[in-house]
């Protein structure tokens, strides 16, 4: 039973005193606490430049002024960019490219006094010249793009908004050429090694080619001196080329790599129009001409062709619209899928739609019912319909122009959704897949949805079935040579070879699992994935748990791993660090892979050879360049140079950028993002093993304060969801929480955080948490310095649900924090996740709750794992969050548990934030909750005394004028 203490005044020192620490070694540090939260950094971004002479990275506090620091590596000099934000490299790394954010101060201002932050302020762009240090300033910048192989050019588009008393040009008075007038979307041109620009006015969409040979882009129809129309501008001779012009709502501008082909969507001029363009411009090249059909009211559609254009063309010209012979009837030219072109260009693709319906304008809207009419044959639920709409609305149809043949193949239609082209549209078949029909069993299911399987030859549009009924996680080749799926019942890889139609079995032989190891859930166990693909598509390379296999899919080589066996023969999992430019392939020769050790959570960088000649007697052994206990990410090379950067980081450090080369034997920290962590108490934390209370051996994780002393009794809060022991060497800033504790906050203060792993038995997903919980508390209890009389739980989501039932079955727990908790596994069974809409069967069935089987097949099992039943039996104090726009557990389920604790007269509170999501998102919400959750928690486990909130609550009527946080003495 819990014990009950009478709170004097004098505890207030030995809460302090408990908080600060009483070693002499600590007094010079002091706790953290909220107000600190602010100043920690975060890293984002991290670029080398290609030569690898220079890092950039944003660096910016929680909330606050940030911005972009740019290190020079060879003389360890230092540049702030203050308030930088989307920051862009060139390509050749000359040029940095990015926009000036608003002060802090002035947008939370702009907050506070109800304005949106867009209408207020105006992004100012930056050309910072790496290596002079020069910079150029441009404001009232809405967007900017740059080539992406080449470093020469930038464009960037005004945003201004010009006095509406004046004309929608203005004259300047400077005598340049280029600014001889001043728009509200200007677009400059900007040449880099040299500084020149040059202004096009009026700009909506702008393009440029990959290599930067051409800048394509849309006008708009602003005033008599500038009609809209589509433009092709030689960025080496500056001469422009008007390909399309007069039209109406030019849109979806796409071009192949050279924009030596165009496509873009418009409607024809109106005929009042006096700059629409001749109708031989409109001359299709299919024979058909484009009919008049211009919207004559918001409840018409809006017809659009699509033009085409190419070199050797005077103008573009209709391609397609529903006049042409070949155009599926009751179909229209969507507007929302734009075109593109494949990458040997040869190819457009493009969207058709089916024409929507129109509203009987003969009845008045007044008198038409607002309903949802929910059917038993819908494919899908009303709720997800309703969250789909939009997509619904835009659904297309996808079709092929084969441009040399001058001929159209419809690809998809409403018997086959779904048509994949591989090899960047250039591919001889595509895939289709078509799930419609099975769409209902999603319900109960879940992902994958069983889907129907197609080869769809590109040229003729003709369909041959692969494989019926399959649920799998699929993959095609890169260069569009194979299908690749894992089949979730055989728990195998397979193969299909589109040019000869072969199905093949790729693991059949391979005696290790490709599934999920540690599945635990009553549901096939899903694929470890795939690493990648050599070049041609000659192998692919698949994982395992921990190795890496290089596997023939046409079957004709036997498959070896590319790690040769080191992974589980020491249980490390290997893969592969990318470094190639486009990741379309792997290359041959020497990969880096990253590694993570089982045994100790350390990780490591290793480095192996790659060639088509490895077989099962010949693998490769990886070598080991680096091993440390750390966290790693952030694994990069510079294009140009044997520079590369690391990020290294534990629960007590914080994860900077490192700079090394291909040895990783030397390593030079870069960064000192949180140098203040230095002046507060922190923490460590221990890898531990423990029994749960029906055998299982379980790891879980010890965070303990700072000068922890084994010989002393300190409070202890329990935070769990499945498995968190890989996390040992994370790192986690402290932070207002989204749902959570921070550990490091907590440690600061004086607490112990432990973090039980669990594994579950089908059928029982309570009684599972429960071992696992009790034991690992039993263990630390055990150990003599946790405070018997003072332990805590905490979690979110599915910990929230695992706390609500301990909390039935066990009073040994003094206080508890569920978020978000399912109480009732019966209503919650029936219930909907409202952020897809998908009804949340297919959870208890087959994923996270493990039921394994239907209310009405085992209606026991939900009523044993339901709290909502036991409720009688809670002791335990507990503190819920729960908000009204949980997309994911209906917040009804909190209100359950609350009513029926209140009905109970059992100590209960439950925070509702409005209009939030499942975890927070609004940064004052969070502040608010971590508050909160401290408060509680420091009551019920530091003896500290009540806040107000908690005392006597905080009535509808002073909501928002009066937050409860003061003590009650």
């Amino acid at each position: 039973m819990l014990k009950h203490y009478l709170i004097l005044p004098f505890l207030l020192f030995a809460i302090s005193c408990t908080a600060i620490g009483q070693s002499t070694s600590q007094q010079s540090k002091r706790a953290l606490d909220h107000a600190d939260f602010d100043q920690w950094k975060s890293i984002s971004g991290a670029v080398l430049t290609p030569d690898g002479s220079h890092l950039v990275y944003g660096l910016n506090p929680q909330e606050g002024d940030g911005g972009i620091m740019v290190r020079n590596l060879a003389n360890r000099g230092e540049t702030f960019l203050e308030r930088g934000k989307s920051f862009r490299l060139n390509y050749t790394g000359t040029h940095l490219i990015y926009l000036i954010d608003a002060p802090y101060a002035d947008q939370r201002q702009a907050r506070i006094d109800g304005k949106r932050l867009s209408e207020v302020f105006d992004d100012t762009l930056v050309v910072y010249h790496i290596p002079t240090g020069g910079m150029e300033l441009f404001a009232e910048i809405d967007s900017y793009k740059m080539p992406e192989r080449s470093g020469e050019w930038l464009a960037f588009r005004f945003d201004r908004k010009l006095d509406s008393s004046a004309k929608d040009s203005v004259e300047v008075s400077n005598g340049s050429e280029a600014a001889a007038l001043v728009t509200e979307n200007d677009l400059i041109v900007y040449h880099l090694p040299s500084g020149d620009q040059w202004t096009i006015h009026y700009v909506d969409e702008y393009f440029f080619t990959r290599f930067g040979e051409r800048l394509v882009y849309t006008t708009l129809d602003k005033d008599s001196l500038q009609a809209p129309g589509v433009h092709v501008l030689d960025l080496s001779t500056r001469e422009r080329t008007t390909i399309s012009a007069g039209l109406q709502s030019y849109r979806s501008l796409a071009m192949d790599s050279t924009a030596t082909r165009i496509a873009f969507l418009a409607m024809p001029a109106a005929p009042a129009d006096t700059s629409a363009v001749d109708s031989s411009q409109n001359q299709s090249r299919s024979g058909a001409t484009s009919r008049g059909n211009r919207r004559s009211n918001n409840d018409e559609p809006s017809f659009y062709s699509l033009f085409y254009w190419s070199d050797g063309m005077n103008q573009a010209e209709v391609l397609a619209d529903t006049s042409a012979s070949w155009f599926p009837a009751g179909q229209m030219i969507n507007q929302h899928a734009r075109p593109n072109f494949s990458h040997s260009g040869e190819r457009l693709f493009f969207g058709t739609a089916n024409i929507p319906l129109r509203r009987d304008t003969t009845v008045a809207s007044i008198d038409v019912a607002d309903v949802d009419i929910w059917n038993w044959q819908d494919h899908t639920l009303q709720t997800v319909q309703l969250v789909q709409l939009n997509q619904s609305r835009r659904q297309t149809h996808q079709v092929v122009y084969h441009i040399n043949d001058n001929r159209f193949v419809p690809l998809e239609d409403a018997t086959l959704e779904n048509v994949t082209v591989p090899d960047r549209g250039d591919a001889s078949y595509g895939f289709g897949v078509q799930n419609r029909h099975y769409m209902h069993r999603i319900q109960w299911e879940g992902a994958p949805v069983a889907a129907d399987w197609y080869r769809v030859n590109i040229r003729s549009g003709e369909r041959t079935p692969i494989a019926a009924e399959v649920r799998a996680f699929t993959q095609l080749s890169p260069e569009g040579r194979f299908l690749l799926w894992f089949d979730l019942e055989q728990q195998r890889w397979m193969s299909f070879e589109f040019a000869t139609g072969e199905h093949r079995d790729l693991t059949r032989t391979i005696d290790v699992p490709f599934g999920n190891e540690l599945n635990d859930v009553p549901n096939h166990p899903r694929p470890y994935g795939i690493e990648g693909w050599a070049r041609d598509d000659s192998r692919v390379l698949l994982r395992d748990r921990y190795d890496i296999w290089v596997v023939d899919p046409s079957g004709s080589a036997a498959s070896y791993r590319l790690t040769g066996g080191l992974g589980r023969s020491q249980q490390v999992v290997f893969r592969t660090i990318d470094i190639t430019e486009d990741g379309r392939h792997i290359p041959h020769g020497t990969l880096y892979l990253s590694a993570f050790y089982d045994e100790d959570k350390s990780a490591g960088v290793y480095r192996v050879r790659f060639t088509d000649e490895g077989t099962p007697a010949n693998e490769p052994l990886p070598t080991r360049l680096w091993r440390d206990d750390v966290s790693a990410s952030g694994i990069a090379k510079a294009r140009n140079a044997d520079v590369w950067t690391i990020r290294k980081g534990t629960f007590q450090r914080f994860p900077d950028v490192y700079i090394t080369d291909s040895r990783f034997n030397r390593f030079n920290k870069v960064t000192h993002a949180n140098p203040q962590q230095d002046q507060y108490l922190w923490g460590d934390v221990e890898l531990f093993t423990f029994n749960s209370l029906d055998g299982v051996k379980l790891e879980g994780l010890l965070y303990t304060p700072e000068n922890f002393d084994p010989s002393r009794t300190y409070p202890m809060i329990v935070y769990f969801y499945e498995r968190t022991s890989n996390r040992l060497h994370n790192y986690r800033a402290p932070a207002p929480s989204a749902s959570t504790i921070t550990p490091a906050f907590y440690t600061s203060r004086g607490y112990i955080v432990a973090m039980p792993d669990i594994v579950y038995k089908e059928g029982n997903p309570g009684r599972s948490a429960e071992d696992a919980v009790i034991g690992m508390t039993l263990h630390l209890l055990d150990r003599g310095f946790v405070d018997r009389e003072r332990i805590g739980l905490q979690g979110q989501s599915w910990g929230g649900y695992q706390i609500a039932h301990i909390i039935t079955r066990t009073d040994m727990f003094a206080a508890a924090m569920a978020g978000a908790p399912v109480s009732n596994m019966i209503s919650a069974y029936g219930g909907i996740r409202w952020a897809s809409g998908l009804n949340r069967q297919f959870q208890y069935e087959r994923t996270q709750s493990r039921i394994g089987g239907t209310l009405w097949e085992r209606p026991m099992y939900y009523i044993e794992n339901s709290p909502i039943f036991f409720a009688d039996r809670v002791r335990t104090p507990l503190l819920m969050m729960h908000n009204d726009a949980d997309g994911a557990v209906p917040w009804y389920q909190g209100i359950e548990f609350f009513v029926a604790l209140k009905r109970l007269d059992q100590p209960v509170w439950m925070l509702n934030y409005n209009g939030e999501a499942h975890n927070l998102r609004e940064r004052v919400n969070r502040k608010d909750l971590s508050r909160r959750m401290q408060q509680f928690f420091d009551h019920y486990l530091m003896d500290a005394p009540m806040p107000v909130w908690m005392k006597y609550g905080v009535p509808a009527v002073e909501k928002g004028v009066n937050q409860g946080f003061d003590l009650v003495e």
